[in-house]
């Protein structure tokens, strides 16, 4: 039987609620500025996935304390010493501390306060915020438990200083939305295990001969595939990290995209194993991190201008012209028989929507919701870019003189390669495309630069 929350259960109900919250965020917050400088890949897919289940509980647990201090003025406060502590962790650990940290010392507290304050609910006023929670705790014991699995606790004395700081009363006290630290690094280049081949920069992606039919050529595209997905996935990781100021719903946003494409790696993972193919069996490329995650001189570093132009270049004009590509690919992938493959596309292009819809959503932001603006911004910002990579390749070309006549050689070699006729041919995806959110204006672009048919 309910025994009505009295005014000091509900406070102090509210109370955990945000500690919980804090700890939700600032989880996110050290796990997405991390990704990018990880040196395991199966790292990188997890966190990009746990960062995601951390902000949803975040969004979730924030629309029940908007419900439940509607009426009285109320400011959620967290200890000043728990933002210290995070914040130095997030700056000073090294890889095995940063997990430790996260997924020994928070996370297992975490679920301590979850299970006091499931304990502490009425079983009829609290009822719909049980519900989140009891959901929630599956979650984090897989996460605490991948953890276990792959990591050995590390000894750092940071650890030692974060378990006290967490677990004795604090005095001092700040406002939770104050609680996320500003960016502590920059990170210019994508980390990748020793051991993995990575590609010169300037240097021709290796292409099949024929990814259609043949095995070898099937296997070579799905893994060509992955270098987008882990690139994007921690360019996002990094948009997220390094703008704590801006509104939540873009932090969710980030961390969607990000999980997104560490599922999307995932698939292609497996699809290039039906062929035998593991990735990092040919070279990985990581343009499209290095490329796009600055653009000086023509952005601050760590500008608004900077994060406005990685989502124009990254999320509306790559990933719209994926919208394309994927629709085209899972007709042609049915039409040979390859179904796995076919509805890998499917499930992939129903995310790019929402991926694009976001990148449109909060560059239209950025831009004060000045469209005219907006289509100025894609257009310097994908001018910017092109002359980027030109003189990169141009610079490759003089420094690598027999691998550019071994690179187009091959090339040659791929054009005259025979291939089966496919009764389709890639064109602009408009139905996508307008479900995504983009203008007649938006569209008119692309089809002005050549990038897509109009039929």
């Amino acid at each position: 039987m309910s025994t009505l929350a009295s005014q000091t259960h509900f406070t102090q109900v509210v109370n955990r609620l945000e500690h919980i919250a804090y700890l939700h965020r600032a989880c996110a917050q050290i796990q997405a500025g991390w990704n990018v400088k990880l040196n395991e890949m199966e790292y990188k897919l997890s966190l990009a996935s746990h960062t995601f289940d951390d902000m949803e509980q975040v969004a979730k647990l924030d629309r029940h304390l908007v419900a439940l201090t509607r009426v009285d003025s109320y400011q959620g406060t967290i200890p000043v010493a728990w933002m210290h502590a995070l914040k130095q962790l997030d700056r000073e650990a090294n890889q095995s501390t940063m997990i430790s940290g996260i997924y020994h010392v928070i996370k297992p507290y975490l679920a301590t306060l979850y299970n006091q304050l499931l304990n502490q609910l009425d079983p009829i006023l609290d009822i719909n915020l049980k519900r989140v929670l009891n959901h929630y705790m599956p979650l984090l014991r897989q996460q605490i438990a991948w953890a276990n699995d792959h990591e050995t606790p590390s000894d750092h004395p940071l650890l030692n200083t974060l378990t006290q700081v967490l677990k004795q009363p604090q005095s001092e006290s700040l406002p939770r939305q104050e609680g996320i630290w500003q960016p502590q690094d920059r990170v210019n280049r994508a980390v990748r295990p020793e051991n993995m081949p990575r590609a010169t920069p300037g240097a021709l992606r290796l292409l099949p001969k024929n990814a259609w039919t043949d095995p070898q050529g099937i296997g070579l595209a799905a893994h060509n595939q992955i270098h987008g997905e882990f690139t994007t996935m921690e360019l996002m990781s990094r948009c997220l990290y390094e703008h704590p100021d801006m509104p939540a719903a873009f932090h969710l946003d980030m961390a969607r995209h990000a999980s997104d494409e560490s599922r999307h790696a995932r698939i292609f993972m497996e699809l290039a194993a039906l062929y035998d193919v593991q990735y990092g069996d040919y070279p990985v490329y990581t343009l499209t991190y290095d490329a796009y995650y600055e653009f000086d001189p023509a952005c601050p570093v760590g500008s608004k201008q900077e994060l406005l132009w990685r989502l124009i270049l990254r999320g509306t004009i790559d990933e719209g012209l994926a919208l394309d590509d994927l629709a085209y690919q899972a007709k042609s992938r049915d039409f040979l028989d390859q179904q796995k493959f076919a509805n890998a596309c499917r499930y992939i292009l129903a995310d790019e929507t929402f991926h694009v819809q976001g990148a449109l959503k909060w560059s239209r932001y950025l831009c004060d919701r000045n469209e005219e603006q907006v289509t100025q911004q894609r257009e310097t910002a994908r001018q910017f870019l092109n002359t980027k990579l030109c003189e990169r390749r141009l610079a490759y070309e003089q420094q690598h003189a027999k691998q550019v006549e071994e690179e187009l050689a091959y090339r040659r070699e791929v054009a005259a390669a025979e291939r089966p006729e496919i009764p389709y041919t890639r064109v602009l995806n408009r139905s996508a495309r307008m479900a995504a959110g983009y203008t007649e204006a938006d569209i008119n672009q692309v089809l002005q630069w050549g990038y897509a048919d109009a039929k």
